[in-house]
């Protein structure tokens, strides 16, 4: 059997099964392993518009640098915003988070709430 091209260390003598390929012990950077000691390459996330050349750990997903105006970053994942509670009206482009937020920020809250300069609706 011959190594992996995006594998690191391989397997002394152990071939994939149904492969002509050593099994692969840890991948290059950029890849990930699979249960059957194959190297994958991992994929941008939903939402990331700056994907690092890596992978999360136990995932075939590049961690993210920074997201996409409607999710917000948490531990190199993007997650969509939610909704505000007492939003009537979301942003006119409905796909804003509010800043270092987890929620979209809101042009116009429901009745005795208002909109802060953040877009964050407070009670009145």
């Amino acid at each position: 059997c011959s190594p992996q091209s995006n594998c690191k260390f391989s397997e002394a003598d152990q071939c994939v099964r149904g492969s002509n390929e050593l099994t692969c012990i840890e991948c290059d950077a950029g890849f990930s392993l699979d249960e059957s000691g194959i190297c994958k390459g991992c994929l941008p996330q939903d939402g990331c518009s700056n994907s690092l050349d890596t992978c999360i750990e136990n995932s075939i997903v590049q961690p993210c640098g920074n997201c996409e105006p409607n999710y917000y970053l948490e531990l190199d994942v993007c997650n969509n915003c939610t909704e505000q509670r007492f939003c009537a009206y979301l942003q006119s482009d409905h796909s804003r988070c509010v800043d270092s937020g987890t929620e979209l920020a809101c042009n116009e809250c429901l009745v005795g709430f208002y909109t802060d300069t953040a877009k964050i609706c407070q009670s009145n």
